[in-house]
C-alpha cells in the first residue's frame, strides 16, 4: 500500500511536498520500528506531536513527514 502511495505522489509530481496526518500511537510505533521502510520510500520523520483524542478516547499522534533531498544531510 506504502509502495503504491509512493508511486501515485511521483507519477503525479508531487514528490517535494510533505505528508502529514495522525495516527494511533500503534501506527506511529509501526514506522518508528522500520525507519529503512520509510525512507526507502522518500520520507522523514519531521515533527510529531501527541494529544488526546477525546472523540477517540485515546492519545493520538500528529506527524509531519518531509521528503529525504539528495545532498541535505537527511538521509
Amino acid at each position: 500500500m506504502l509502495r503504491a502511495l509512493r508511486r501515485a505522489i511521483v507519477a503525479a509530481g508531487l514528490t517535494g511536498l510533505a505528508l502529514e496526518g495522525t495516527h494511533r500511537a500503534r501506527a506511529e510505533a509501526l514506522f518508528d520500528r522500520h525507519p529503512r521502510v520509510v525512507a526507502a520510500l522518500g520520507y522523514r520523520r519531521a515533527a510529531t506531536h501527541h494529544y488526546f483524542g477525546e472523540r477517540e478516547q485515546e492519545t493520538l499522534c500528529w506527524a509531519r513527514y518531509q521528503p529525504i533531498v539528495a545532498g541535505d544531510g537527511s538521509a
